[in-house]
C-alpha cells in the first residue's frame, strides 16, 4: 500500500515541470498551445471605469490577439506594425 503512494508522489514530482504547457490557453487561429502572454494594460475612461486588455502572442503562427477583460480573443495587429503608422 505503501509504495503504491510513493509512486503516485514521484510521478507528481516529475510531472511538476511539465505544468506551465498543459495550463497554456490555445491559439485560436492554429489551435496549438503556443500563446505567450506580453503584458496587461489598463485603461482608465472619465467615468472611472477600468478596462484590462492583456495582449497575447502565439509562437506557432506568430500572430498577436488581444482579450478584454475575460472576453474571448480577438486578433490584432502586431505592435511593430503600428508603432510605423
Amino acid at each position: 500500500m505503501k509504495d503504491s503512494y510513493m509512486i503516485f508522489v514521484i510521478l507528481a514530482v516529475l510531472a511538476t515541470p511539465l505544468l506551465p504547457l498543459f495550463l497554456r490557453s490555445k491559439c485560436p487561429s492554429c489551435g496549438k498551445r503556443k500563446l505567450e502572454k506580453m503584458g496587461t494594460e489598463t485603461i482608465e475612461s472619465a467615468e472611472l471605469n477600468k478596462t484590462y486588455i492583456t495582449k497575447y502572442r502565439c509562437h506557432a503562427c506568430l500572430k498577436h490577439f488581444e482579450q478584454e477583460k475575460s472576453g474571448q480573443l480577438k486578433e490584432a495587429a502586431a505592435p511593430e506594425a503600428l508603432e510605423s503608422v
